[in-house]
């Protein structure tokens, strides 16, 4: 690939990195209303100055102002200082000047030009930083006549476009140009020319239809509101259509890829339309929130049918202790997943032929003589708990987890399990709990014994690793306070909705100290010559994270995933 205008690249790379969440402006241009009908991916964070300014005010940035941190941010400013003297000897410009840059958005995109044919495209509003920009585009237009790249011009109605062919290209590389334009304060680089016309022409206006009103990009951009907040990063994705224009390109020096598009009638993955989302911060209640949408035709068919997820009343359960490093509950339509699959095979090999396999399998002497669908799939209820425990000291390997399976007979899981005891495969010990019957085995996990218990109590199936928290199960409730009884967890509960088809906590701080202990213990060598101990006791970072939850709820064109962390 061509190192094309490394000055001007390495500008917009860096206001990536510096621009993770921003807030977009009234006054701004809408991105959305710049990109063609034919995206098929764009990644934008649409105001980099305001997020400087709101940044400030999150937990991420009280966390960066914290007295106790500052040893280790003077560490890392004199490492950044050393390679912003090797930058400006390249460039003129410090990385302090390159982080300046951004004055609206950043914006990255891959758009459908013409059918057959994908291109990149990047967007950077640098509002009054004209001279600076003017500067790097200079550089780069000399270090890629440098490299033999042919330059020539094209006007776009009244703007100039600089076009680069790239010399002694692979001719199996789509990327035969690189061109950009310097308008309006906007910098705009492609690697087709095409590609920025269709920009240029929705900026002129020349041309009103966008992104923005495609029926299914505005149905997914208004279920990603949140109120009057702006989002802070925008992001869209349409894998069908990028499929098809790949496939389209491809299929020139490769017939046989045209195939991939009759299967996905099939698999039922074309009615996938797209996805999308936003996120916000320092919003009402929050510092911080997702929302995402998948936008999936009606009826769904196929693999789509083996993700079905009706809402419920869902809750963390009487024996989840308070002290949980995560949780997740789903109710899954198990039947309804089985079924997509038997109808799914037999579409390949005929009527009843997965019925056959199934069968045969239950009825194979040598083997567990499980019937997959009468003695699992028809006893499940489709209520799954997964639960995460911070492991008893940091010398454990991993956390302990338990899986647990809410069942429509319980009386026939308990035989069924009785059973596959009395095989040659069980090697573990059975004892009995509080009328429960408990199975343990015996399993390494990364050089420490472990417990793998498996019990039936009530209209629950339990998988554990840790025999305690298994007994927990069998009791009903937490040896210690419970987390849906505990006071965080019921200030997080009332932004939950009563009726949701999967539900997950995370524990942030118990989730992340082991690594951050990893990182204060590394040496400066394995950490680019940084001092790590400088970083301040974990204490000082905790106090910053809080426990995050998230949910899904279902919509009549999709699936809605909401998470966030409140402010205090």
């Amino acid at each position: 690939m061509l190192k094309f205008g490394p000055a001007a690249l390495l500008s917009l790379g860096f206001a990536l990195c510096t621009a993770m969440q921003p807030v977009r402006g009234e006054e701004d241009p809408v991105v959305e209303q710049l990109l063609p009908p034919q995206t098929m991916l764009m990644i934008s964070v649409p105001d980099v100055p305001e997020l400087k300014a709101q940044g400030a005010d999150s937990l991420l940035g009280k966390l960066l102002a914290d007295p106790a941190l500052q040893p280790f941010i003077e560490e890392v400013r004199g490492k950044l200082d050393e390679a912003s003297n090797a930058v400006s000897e390249k460039l003129g410009l410090s990385l302090a000047d390159l982080a300046d840059l951004p004055q609206g958005e950043v914006t990255f995109a891959v758009v459908a030009p013409k059918p057959g044919k994908l291109a990149g495209v990047m967007l950077f509003d640098y509002g009054e930083h004209g001279d600076e920009i003017d500067k790097l585009l200079e550089q780069g237009h000399a270090a890629a006549v440098e490299q033999g790249c042919e330059h020539s011009t094209q006007m776009i109605g009244d703007v100039e476009v600089n076009i680069y062919k790239i010399p002694n290209n692979d001719p199996n590389n789509p990327i035969k140009h690189v061109a950009y334009f310097s308008h309006d304060s906007y910098l705009g680089v492609a690697t087709d020319v095409a590609a920025l016309q269709q920009v240029l022409d929705r900026m002129s206006g020349s041309k009103q239809d966008s992104l923005a009103n495609t029926d299914v990009y505005s149905y997914i951009s208004e279920k990603v509101e949140a109120g009057d907040a702006d989002p802070a990063f925008v992001w869209y994705f349409d894998p069908i259509g990028l499929v098809q224009s790949a496939v389209t390109m491809i299929q020139v020096q490769n017939p046989q890829a045209a195939m991939v598009m009759g299967f996905l009638p099939i698999l039922g993955i074309d009615k996938l339309k797209g996805m999308g989302g936003a996120s916000y911060f320092a919003v009402d209640d929050y510092d911080g929130m997702t929302k995402s949408f998948i936008y999936a035709e009606q009826p769904t068919s196929g693999l789509m049918n083996v993700f079905q997820f009706p809402a419920t009343a869902m809750s963390p359960p009487a024996w989840v202790p308070a002290d949980a490093v995560m949780y997740s509950g789903f109710n899954w339509d198990a039947a309804e997943a089985y079924s997509a699959v038997e109808t799914l095979l037999d579409s390949f090999q005929g009527p009843g032929a997965f019925e056959r396999i199934i069968d045969g399998f239950a009825e194979d002497e040598e083997g567990p003589q499980i019937h997959i669908k009468k003695d699992i799939i028809e006893q499940l209820s489709g209520l799954i708990h997964i639960v995460g425990n911070a492991p008893a000291s940091a010398d454990e390997p991993s956390q302990d987890f338990i899986v647990a399976l809410g069942l429509k007979n319980e009386d026939k899981v308990k035989k069924l399990l009785a059973k596959a005891a009395k095989t040659d495969g069980f090697d573990g010990k059975i004892r009995e709990f509080e009328g429960a019957t408990v199975y343990e085995m015996a399993f390494d996990a990364g050089g420490a014994e472990k417990s793998l218990v498996v019990t039936v109590t009530g209209d629950t199936l339990v998988v554990g690793t840790e025999p305690s928290s298994v007994e927990n199960v069998i009791r009903g409730k937490s040896g210690a306070s419970s987390l849906a009884d505990s006071a965080g967890y019921k200030k997080l509960a009332k932004h939950i909705p009563g009726k949701v088809s999967i539900l997950s906590y995370q524990k942030q701080d118990a989730q992340l100290q082991a690594g951050y202990e990893q990182l204060r213990a590394m040496d400066a060598e394995s950490a680019g010559g940084l001092d790590m101990s400088k970083l301040p006791e974990f204490e000082v970072i905790q106090k910053y994270l809080r426990p995050s939850v998230s949910y899904v709820v279902p919509d009549e064109n999709g699936a809605l995933q909401v998470g966030f962390t409140l402010k205090d």
